[in-house]
């Protein structure tokens, strides 16, 4: 959903939809890919994966065994359309709720960048996090944040100190999560 929602922004943000040309054909050819991505992903059986790639080499059969465990975990949902629309609905609100939450706290550092634009720097930044370059996206988050505002001009202090108070944020609802999960009554099944 994040790169759903930075797809669709780009139609919407000002500064980038006039200087790509064709930007909506873009955006349709990158929604109409994450479709077809899901539909496959879904719908492929597990055994083709594993049948094409067991008579290859060694490596391609070792891509081929996650890539079949990967259709194997989806497989459960091929007949759950109606599951699979609820967590896509869920998703859709969770992502458009951290998109929110982070203009929020940009707005209360004095960051004005306008909604259309956080719909595409939140949903890049995080992607980028998520890369395992390094440890909690320490340093990553940084020069994002730092490079993705210098495009709306929000001078770098303001998008280091954006950074940092995001940082701070999860670190405080991981603590507070690790509290109420240690506290929390074990019931034992016997």
């Amino acid at each position: 959903m994040l790169l759903c929602f930075a797809l669709l922004a780009l139609i919407f943000d000002d500064a980038v939809a006039g200087e790509i040309p064709f930007i909506v054909a873009w955006v349709l050819v990158g929604l109409g890919g994450i479709a077809l991505s899901t539909w496959l992903v879904v719908k492929i059986p597990a055994s083709y994966a594993e049948a094409f790639c067991s008579e290859r080499g060694r490596i391609v059969a070792r891509i081929g065994g996650i890539l079949s465990k990967i259709l194997r975990s989806f497989q459960a949902y091929r007949h759950a359309r109606i599951e699979m629309l609820r967590a896509a609905a869920l998703s859709v609100l969770l992502q458009i709720n951290v998109v929110v939450c982070f203009t929020l706290l940009a707005r209360s550092i004095g960051i004005e960048v306008p909604i259309e634009s956080m719909f595409l720097i939140i949903p890049v930044a995080i992607f980028i996090m998520m890369l395992p370059i390094s440890i909690n996206a320490i340093g990553v988050r940084e020069t994002v944040f730092v490079f993705l505002f210098s495009l709306y001009g929000i001078d770098n202090v303001q998008a280091l100190a954006f950074a940092w108070t995001a940082f701070g944020l999860t670190l405080i609802q991981g603590i507070l999560g690790g509290i109420v999960f240690a506290l929390r009554k074990e019931h034992r099944v016997t």
